[in-house]
């Protein structure tokens, strides 16, 4: 082979190795791409959804588990007085801020304390103690995974005696662990909850918020029974509260 031919042929080999990808192989990359990323966001929302339906289901359960404490104790949790007496396996465990006194165990027919401290508290306490609920340490400090039960969504939940858009009575919050709680939905999510559970409007039934952010309503104007929930989903703050 002449040094002519040899270069050539070099130089041949170096352009097809050098070829790059055509229009067709691409398109395909690109479609490949974007398949993953619909599947991806796919999945995201199906967790999402999934997350959603175990928290409203777990809001559920704690529901029947305070009417089943109160059928069998005549009494709320939380205000039960005779709890440290008659409730664990086996009964007498020192329940902290449990003393009878007021606001402490006092059977008052209401759950008193600003969500994390004494009755509200104790609330959680003294169903995990009578084995009606789990994730919850009869013993445990006003913490999300400790005294205070955890939510599949996101942040934990607390309760207390309060009026919610016009209704007076124990509410469960969705939301940090706090006295002050802030939410951990957003707007979408809110209404995705309230259409599985309820009437799909913020201030009526047994599920409401009062975040004005997450509704329709413009400040300072304060949600009503008119109210709906805002379309756009980027209000991450939305505390909801559902009927005990």
């Amino acid at each position: 082979m002449s040094l002519m031919k040899f270069k050539a042929s070099a130089t041949d080999k170096s352009k097809t190795s050098q070829r790059g990808f055509t229009l067709v192989e691409l398109a395909i990359v690109l479609v490949i791409i974007g398949l993953i990323i619909a599947a991806v966001l796919k999945g995201q929302e199906l967790i999402v959804s999934a997350r959603l339906k175990s928290t409203i289901a777990d809001i559920d359960a704690i529901r029947g588990a305070s009417n089943t404490f109160r059928d069998k104790y005549n009494a709320l949790p939380g205000d039960y007085a005779q709890a440290p007496a008659r409730v664990g396996t086996p009964a007498g465990i020192v329940f902290a801020n449990c003393d009878g006194t007021a606001g402490k165990c006092d059977g008052s027919g209401v759950i008193d304390g600003d969500g994390i401290t004494n009755e509200t508290l104790l609330f959680w306490a003294h169903m995990a103690a009578a084995d009606m609920i789990t994730g919850v340490s009869p013993l445990g400090a006003a913490v999300i995974g400790d005294g205070l039960p955890a939510a599949p969504i996101g942040g934990g939940l607390t309760i207390r005696n309060e009026i919610v858009v016009n209704g007076n009575g124990h509410w469960i919050a969705l939301g940090s662990a706090a006295a002050s709680p802030t939410g951990v939905v957003d707007s979408e999510q809110a209404l995705l909850i309230d259409e599985k559970a309820d009437d799909a409007r913020p201030g009526t039934g047994s599920i409401r918020t009062e975040t004005v952010t997450c509704t329709d309503v413009v400040a300072p104007a304060t949600v009503s029974g008119t109210s709906a929930y805002t379309a756009s989903p980027e209000d991450a703050g939305c505390l909801l509260k559902f009927k005990l």
